[in-house]
C-alpha cells in the first residue's frame, strides 16, 4: 500500500514539474515574440531563460555536445571570441564595441546547445508543449503589434520600442506560428481576423519584404503541410486569384494610398533596381561588406564594427550615383549574412551557414513527418532566413530562439530516423 502511494506521488510530482516547466518555457516564448520588456536595460526574456536553465540543469546534462548543430553553435561562439581577440589591431574603440556584444553571441550559441539537450528529454517539444508555446507566441505577436501601433499612447519606461525593421522582423519570425495555433484552436474566422490585422499593419508601415514574407509564411503554414496534387491546385488557384485581384483599379488605388512603396513594388517594379534608394543602399553595403571580407577573410573587422568601418565603395551597379554621393557611414549592413561575414569572417559565417543548412535539410526530408504546428515553426524559420538577407536583424535574441526551437525539432526527427534505421 505504501509503495502504491509512493508511485502515485512520484507520478504526480513528475507531472507537476513538467507542467511548470512548460509554463516557464511558454513565458520565455512570450518574451521572445513580445521582445519589448526591459529589466534594468536588459531584455526580460533573459530572466525566464535563466529560470528555465536553473529548473532543468539539475536533471539534464545541458552542456553536452552530442549533435552536429551543437558543434556548429560552439564553433560560432569560438569564432566570435577569435574575432574579438583580433579586433585589437583595429583600435581601442573597435575592441570596446566588440566586447560589448560578445556576451550576446555566447548567449545565442548556449541557447542552441541547451535546448537540444533539455527540450527533447523533458518532453518540451511534445504536442502539448508546442501548443502552449504557440499560444504564448500568438499573444506575443499581438502585443508587439499593439505596442508598436500605439507607441505614442502606451509610453512606459520599461518598454523598448522597436524600429520599423525590428518590428517587421518580429512578425516575420512568429506570425505563421501564431496564425496556425489560432486556426487550430479557434477556427477560420478568428484566424482571418488575426491575419488581416497583421498584414494591414505591415501594409500601412510600408514594410515590403515584411508584408510579402508574413503573407507567404502564413499561407504556406496553412496550406502546405503535405505536398499533394490538391495543394498544388490550391496554390495555382491562389496565385491566379491574387493576380486577378491586383488588376482591379480599386485595389491598385487602395495600395497606392495605403503604401506607395508596396504599390511601386507590384506595379512599377522596373523602377526599384535603378531608383529605389533603399534597394540601392543595400547594394552599396554589400559592396562594402565584400571589400571588408577580402581584406579580413578569417576573423573580419570585429563584432559590431561594420557601421563605423570606412571603405571606399566603388558603386559598380546601376543607379549607384543616387547613394554613393551620400554619407553612408554608420549605416548597418542591410544584410545579416554580409554583416556576419565582414565582422566575423569565415570563423563566424561558416558555422552559421552550416547551422542554417542543417535545418533546411531537415525541413525538406522530414516534411511529411511533422505536425502542422511543427511545420509552422519551419515556415517561420524559412521566412526569417530570407528576411535576414535584406536587413541586419540576426543580431537579436528572438531570432536565435526560433533557430534553437527549429534545430531541436530537426534533431528530434533525426534521432527518430536513426532509431528506425537501427531497428
Amino acid at each position: 500500500m505504501i509503495r502504491s502511494v509512493n508511485i502515485h506521488t512520484n507520478k504526480t510530482t513528475t507531472t507537476n514539474r513538467f507542467l511548470f516547466n512548460v509554463r516557464v518555457f511558454s513565458w520565455l516564448a512570450l518574451m521572445m515574440s513580445f521582445n519589448n520588456l526591459l529589466l534594468g536595460g536588459i531584455n526580460f526574456s533573459l530572466v525566464f531563460f535563466v529560470a528555465f536553465v536553473f529548473l532543468t540543469a539539475r536533471r539534464y546534462n545541458f552542456l553536452n555536445l552530442n549533435e552536429l548543430p551543437q558543434i556548429f553553435a560552439l564553433f560560432f561562439a569560438i569564432g566570435a571570441v577569435i574575432s574579438v581577440i583580433d579586433t585589437n589591431g583595429n583600435g581601442d574603440e573597435s575592441l570596446e564595441r566588440a566586447l560589448i556584444v560578445l556576451p550576446n553571441f555566447m548567449y545565442w550559441s548556449l541557447m542552441i546547445i541547451i535546448f537540444v539537450n533539455v527540450l527533447l528529454p523533458a518532453g518540451l517539444i511534445s504536442k502539448y508543449s508546442l501548443e502552449s508555446l504557440s499560444k504564448f507566441i500568438a499573444i506575443g505577436v499581438l502585443l508587439s503589434l499593439i505596442f508598436y501601433e500605439f507607441k505614442n499612447v502606451l509610453n512606459f519606461p520599461f518598454i523598448k520600442y522597436n524600429t520599423p525593421n525590428s518590428y517587421a522582423f518580429t512578425l516575420v519570425c512568429y506570425s505563421a506560428i501564431g496564425v496556425t495555433y489560432i486556426r487550430q484552436k479557434y477556427g477560420k474566422t478568428r484566424m482571418l481576423i488575426y491575419v488581416a490585422i497583421i498584414l494591414l499593419s505591415m501594409l500601412f508601415l510600408e514594410r515590403r519584404a515584411g508584408f510579402v514574407l508574413v503573407f507567404s509564411s502564413v499561407f504556406m503554414a496553412l496550406n502546405f503541410n503535405n505536398i499533394s496534387l490538391k495543394t498544388l491546385y490550391s496554390f495555382g488557384f491562389s496565385i491566379l486569384f491574387v493576380f486577378i485581384i491586383l488588376q482591379l483599379s480599386i485595389v491598385e488605388n487602395f495600395l497606392y494610398d495605403a503604401s506607395p512603396r508596396i504599390h511601386e513594388s507590384i506595379y512599377e517594379s522596373e523602377n526599384i533596381a535603378t531608383q529605389d534608394q533603399s534597394y540601392l543602399t543595400r547594394l552599396a553595403m554589400v559592396e562594402k561588406g565584400i571589400i571588408i571580407f577580402s581584406e579580413n577573410p578569417l576573423t573580419g573587422i570585429g563584432l559590431s564594427n561594420f557601421p563605423t568601418h570606412y571603405v571606399a565603395i566603388p558603386g559598380n551597379f546601376e543607379g549607384s550615383e543616387l547613394v554613393i554621393r551620400k554619407d553612408l557611414s554608420n549605416k548597418s549592413g542591410h544584410n545579416s549574412y554580409i554583416a556576419l561575414l565582414a565582422e566575423g569572417g569565415l570563423f563566424i559565417i561558416v558555422p552559421f551557414l552550416l547551422l542554417i543548412a542543417f535545418n533546411l535539410y531537415h525541413f525538406v526530408i522530414d516534411f511529411k513527418k511533422r505536425t502542422n504546428l511543427e511545420s509552422a515553426f519551419y515556415w517561420s524559420f524559412l521566412a526569417m532566413v530570407i528576411h535576414i538577407y535584406l536587413i541586419s536583424e540576426i543580431f537579436n535574441v528572438f531570432a536565435w530562439f526560433l533557430i534553437a526551437i527549429v534545430t531541436t525539432i530537426s534533431v528530434k526527427y533525426k534521432r527518430l530516423d536513426n532509431i528506425k534505421y537501427k531497428v
